[in-house]
């Protein structure tokens, strides 16, 4: 009798704890630092309030200085949960960028980029790949998406690269179509889609084109913004004297430093330029037109002035020694 007691006893507390290991939850333990058994949802060996991830596996904290458990409750020390933005939230499960993609998984982490184009295949996407290295992005825009609603704020973060395979970190973009100078094929005339039928490295839009109007067209045009049909180029250097910044100097690149219309190989400093000295120190300015001068010397007045009275009173005395030699 006692044997069939004892075996019922055995079956009825083995039914309690097979229902009550069914009933509770899933969720792995681990022991902290002051013995108790505390949840670890996860399984990583890492407690879930000490988890920056506390449903996706990512290792164990092991740098009590700069890790995202404190120093008390390190727990086992068995792997690093890496932080890379350092935000308090592990990589696996880290969406800064807002795009639902995980850091870890984001081939843009810090851009919003959900469609994770990456044409080149080369793992960073496109929106976040820079090409040229002149310091924009290719494609797309790293924006702020302040009230998370998936689109880029009015202001963005950063600027779209205008030639993505042209080094210009000037971004320059003369007709204003999306399309930087270094790589537009109509510089002059907007022409976002880039259309060249022909491929002949001329846009559709202005492969005839004369965008001065001066009867030369823009591929043979030594100054194709500023209208001038002689074409002439004293320095013989290609460039227009209508458009040279130094019509009399060789200067292929045009650079101007200082931005004062005077091209950097032929400006020098004051009082020693010979053209000026020629026309009593006057600053010589570039014109609208490219070629015309401006002369601008206070000394120039008093020296004006000085000559006329030598020249009336030369005539004084002119005048005096005609009237004596006739006996006036």
């Amino acid at each position: 009798m006692k044997k069939i007691t004892y075996i019922f006893l055995f079956i009825v507390l083995f039914a309690i704890g097979f229902a009550s290991a069914v009933a509770a939850p899933a969720v792995n333990q681990v022991y902290d630092t002051d013995g108790r058994l505390v949840p670890d949802s996860d399984y990583d060996f890492v407690a879930d309030k000490y988890d920056n991830c506390p449903n996706v596996p990512n290792g164990d904290c092991n740098d009590p200085a700069h890790d995202n458990c404190p120093d008390t409750e390190l727990g086992p020390v068995r792997g690093f949960q890496i932080d890379t933005d350092a935000n308090g939230i592990g990589d696996d499960c880290d969406d800064s960028d807002r795009d639902e993609i995980n850091y870890t998984w984001d081939n843009c982490p810090t851009i919003y980029n959900p469609d994770q184009e990456d044409l080149d295949a080369n793992t960073i996407g496109d929106h976040c790949t820079d090409s040229d290295g002149d310091g924009y992005f290719d494609g797309g825009y790293e924006c702020d998406d302040v009230n998370g609603d998936k689109k880029c704020d009015s202001v963005p973060g950063r600027v779209k690269d205008n030639c993505p395979n042209s080094y210009n970190t000037l971004q320059l973009d003369f007709d204003g179509d999306g399309v930087g100078d270094s790589c537009d094929n109509c510089r002059y005339d907007a022409n976002k889609d880039q259309s060249d039928v022909d491929h002949n490295g001329k846009g559709d839009l202005c492969s005839n084109g004369d965008y001065d109007h001066d009867g030369v067209l823009d591929s043979l045009d030594n100054c194709p913004l500023i209208a001038n049909q002689n074409q002439l180029d004293t320095d013989i250097d290609g460039i227009g004297d209508s458009c040279d910044n130094c019509p009399f100097v060789v200067n292929f690149e045009q650079i101007d430093s200082n931005g004062d219309g005077i091209g950097d190989d032929c400006s020098v400093t004051p009082g020693i330029n010979p053209l000026t000295d020629m026309i009593f120190g006057a600053d010589i300015k570039q014109g609208s037109g490219g070629c015309s001068m401006f002369f601008s010397n206070e000394d120039i007045g008093t020296g004006v002035a000085v000559g006329t009275i030598l020249i009336l009173m030369l005539g004084l005395i002119f005048s005096k020694r005609l009237l004596i030699k006739k006996g006036l």
